[in-house]
């Protein structure tokens, strides 16, 4: 390619900006939270004595990148990481500012009062509640990429579960039930390809201690475990309260405290099985399920509106959000229950974790908040317990959302 035609195409194709962090902290704008580009790389040219650029290493740990004058700082971005297959690393960062009052405020009359703090810009814009109540509404699902949980914890977590599943069958079988279909899962006669793990509840030290020793999980799997339960229950939560504020919500506490659920699932898919589905269509009970997917295997698809199934394939460096029965019924009919299932597509092991927010715990009831009823929006759904539906979807076999309208309002 000559230089021309090279030339030619950087400027057709970049983005060149000049960006006074200085302001966009004063004004409150958000192209400095904690981030991931999505182009495939920036070429930074940084200030020459003002730092604040923060990288996060594989840790998870804020390391500063102080100023370098005459080298530019090259980020890559999720582009880069879906590209290149997950070999490429697409680096999260953030800018910090050390705020304090300035000198012309402190003198002998006025002392200083405080110590410097640093503030950090975190509000989710305006534009982006849009897209995700849309999302919501429309879909049921959608992908997380600026998300709580370091990329490096999700790839040990990821080693960690395939070691876990590629146990003998028969100290997986010591994963048991602390209640109905929270154990281990081996492979049937109607689903001999997929077997699963998991335990209930997430948030609980208890629970995770015996779900490791039942797997005899060593000192290593099992700090990584608890790192990745404290993470996602936090992502969880986040997620739950900007949910609720893309709804218009002023409390966004209504799903704090609500248990989650943990599965590590395993489809070994083979030549014979290409074709067929693997996990018959379904909606998920709860309120959302947090899926760290394949980052190679594909498999998953949804059902649009319309009742035609879109492939869900991978995007490694993202985590797929699936709303269910409960958020439908809590948002007053607003937020969809996404249907979806399984297919098998090519001769391949497909590992996913998945994380669900089931509903309120202790006999407390889903309801709509009283914000979401009105003479145009009537309430829709009488209010009743997570287990109570659990078990109503169970004993009707009603396993797509169907068992939504066994507890619609009369009309």
């Amino acid at each position: 390619m000559s230089r021309d035609v090279l030339e030619k195409y950087a400027q057709a194709t970049c983005e060149p900006q000049v960006v006074d962090i200085g302001k966009k902290l004063a004004e409150g704008l958000g192209s400095i939270q904690e981030h991931i580009d999505s182009r495939f790389l920036t070429i930074l040219q940084e200030d020459d004595d003002v730092g604040g650029l923060e990288v996060m290493n594989k840790s998870g740990a804020f390391v500063p990148v102080h100023p370098c004058p005459g080298t530019p700082f090259v980020n890559l971005g999720d582009f880069t990481q879906a590209w290149s297959s997950g070999r490429l690393y697409n680096v999260r960062h953030t800018v910090k500012q050390a705020r304090e009052a300035p000198p012309e405020l402190v003198d002998s009359d006025h002392p200083r009062l405080y110590v410097p703090f640093v503030y950090e810009y975190l509000r989710v814009k305006a534009e982006e509640y849009r897209k995700l109540r849309e999302a919501s509404e429309t879909w049921g699902c959608f992908r997380l990429v600026n998300y709580m949980i370091p990329p490096a914890l999700m790839s040990e977590m990821k080693s960690v579960v395939r070691s876990l599943l590629d146990l003998p069958m028969e100290i997986k079988k010591q994963n048991k039930d602390g209640i109905t279909g929270s154990g281990y899962q081996a492979p049937s006669i109607d689903n001999p390809i997929f077997e699963s793990l998991g335990f209930y509840d997430l948030g609980s030290r208890q629970a995770l201690d015996s779900f490791c020793s039942q797997l005899n999980a060593s000192s290593y799997q099992r700090e990584v475990i608890e790192k990745y339960a404290q993470a996602v229950c936090e992502q969880i939560v986040d997620m739950g309260q900007k949910l609720a504020e893309s709804l218009g919500l002023a409390d966004n506490d209504y799903l704090k405290g609500w248990p989650c659920q943990f599965r590590i699932n395993k489809y070994t898919f083979t030549s014979k099985s290409v074709g067929s589905t693997g996990l018959r269509l379904h909606t998920d009970s709860g309120f959302l399920a947090l899926l760290q997917d394949d980052e190679i295997v594909g498999g998953l698809e949804v059902m649009d509106k319309s009742g035609t199934f879109v492939a869900v394939d991978p995007c490694p460096g993202t985590l797929l959000v699936n709303l269910g029965d409960v958020a439908q019924a809590w948002s007053n009919g607003r937020l969809c229950n996404v249907k979806h299932r399984v297919q098998f597509r090519e001769a391949r092991i497909r590992v996913s974790i998945a994380s669900f927010q089931r509903g309120p715990d202790e006999g407390a009831v889903v309801e709509a908040p009283p914000e979401l009823v009105d003479s145009e929006h009537p309430r829709l759904y009488v209010p009743f317990t997570y287990e109570d539906y659990r078990k109503l979807r169970f004993s009707a076999n009603l396993h797509a959302g169907e068992a939504l309208a066994l507890v619609r309002t009369s009309p």
